[in-house]
């Protein structure tokens, strides 16, 4: 199979718009306007991998110095990729060889997030500094009030009944700076941040929201301050964890239980957790009764940009700290 590579801005949103439309329910990841503002506020450039008329491949080049690889944008959760329904659960391999092909406008190394649909890890691969790690998300069921939960953990139902009293639930009403704000302190507490400062990404919601593809929610106390919040993605049947903070306590389980039953009323049927992949945070996500999914990480790095990535971490993390 042939690799293309399309760089113009209105080819990619012609061709893309192509495939879009052969697609059901599409998720928010796939959609343009999250893919180029993603893009946008990272200062990154948008380039469509296309392989025939089976796959196309929405990517974010990153340029650093004389330094290029192709990347996962943060707050997403998956390489945009749409292809013929027959060809997501056929060989993944071959998928990851193809995507990995040599290209005179591509650079060596690249970093993909392969959905669960496409499968699940392949022994192995030609070239050995092609690497792959299995991930984990966990889809937690949308219901009332009462059967969403029946299917969490006993402690996390023990939280909700004893503190749900102290917490008012609030949807599309929060400002979603000082959830994003939340969200920054809660990565700084652990000795990071978030990827990009929450006053610049409100605009970038706004947008999505007057789109449809964002809802936020958020309870607060008696005295009126916000506890917890989360920026949720959207489509017909699925909303995703998307941007989502609290201060410590109780306030984010009370959120979730609501959450999931506004969701219910809303015909969404899904809520996917976004990653579970450090394990405090997995199983904080477990507890709420969802079905653990696996999905793939695939990426190829040279030497140079591999050793430039744990310098970049290493800072971060100290930055982080410093804070």
């Amino acid at each position: 199979m042939a690799l293309q590579v399309v760089r113009d801005a209105k080819v990619i949103e012609q061709e893309w718009s192509r495939w879009l439309d052969l697609e059901e329910d599409p998720s928010p990841f796939c959609q343009p306007q999250v893919l180029a503002g993603l893009n946008h506020l990272f200062g990154w450039e948008n380039v469509l991998l296309q392989v025939n008329n089976e796959l196309s491949a929405w990517c974010s080049l990153r340029k650093r110095g004389p330094l290029a690889d192709l990347v996962v944008p943060p707050l997403t959760q998956f390489t945009p990729i749409l292809a013929r329904p027959e060809l997501k659960n056929g060989d993944v391999e071959e998928i990851v060889s193809t995507l990995m092909l040599p290209h005179a406008e591509l650079p060596y190394s690249r970093f993909f997030s392969l959905p669960p649909s496409f499968g699940s890890a392949f022994p192995g691969h030609p070239d050995r500094r092609v690497q792959q790690v299995t991930k984990k998300t966990f889809h937690v069921a949308c219901a009332p009030l009462e059967e969403a939960l029946s299917s969490w953990s006993s402690s996390h139902r023990r939280t909700f009944r004893h503190e749900n009293e102290r917490f008012q639930f609030h949807v599309d009403e929060g400002n979603p700076i000082e959830i994003a704000q939340l969200t920054d302190a809660a990565y700084r507490r652990g000795g990071s941040r978030l990827a990009v400062e929450p006053k610049r990404l409100h605009p970038f919601v706004q947008q999505l929201t007057d789109d449809g593809l964002v809802r936020t929610v958020h309870v607060t106390d008696t005295s009126g301050d916000l506890k917890a919040g989360i920026i949720l993605l959207v489509n017909k049947e699925k909303a995703w964890y998307w941007v989502a903070g609290s201060h410590r306590g109780p306030a984010m389980t009370v959120l979730l239980a609501h959450t999931l039953a506004f969701l219910h009323e809303q015909g969404i049927k899904t809520l996917d957790m976004v990653g579970a992949n450090t394990p405090a945070i997995a199983e904080f996500k477990r507890r709420f009764g969802g079905i653990g999914v696996d999905y793939l990480h695939v990426s190829r790095r040279s030497l140079v940009v591999e050793l430039a990535e744990k310098a970049g971490s290493r800072l971060r993390s100290k930055g982080g700290k410093g804070s």
